[in-house]
């Protein structure tokens, strides 16, 4: 997996964030803390995504098409666990 620079130290990452012009995205937050990435689709279902580093994240938060970096780096890594809230 080939990502941007992490943030610079001391940057916060742009969470939590509404989502424009996503087919199926309305909103993405993120617990850096926890590494708990949570989202919440406009069909109304609601997933937290962990362990996500602050890199993804931010790699996320700085996409063109967050539904399709949220597929390339989270949905389907094996080593990141969905629970549906």
């Amino acid at each position: 997996m080939c990502l941007g620079a992490e943030k610079e130290q001391g940057t916060p990452l742009p969470f939590p964030m509404k989502v424009q012009d996503s087919a199926h995205i309305a909103q993405i937050d993120y617990d850096e803390h926890n590494q708990v990435l949570t989202v919440a689709f406009l069909n109304g279902s609601v997933y937290a995504y962990q362990p996500v580093p602050s890199v993804v994240a931010g790699e996320i938060a700085r996409a063109e098409s967050k539904g399709k970096s949220l597929h390339r780096y989270v949905i389907g890594n094996p080593n990141i666990k969905a629970t549906k809230l």
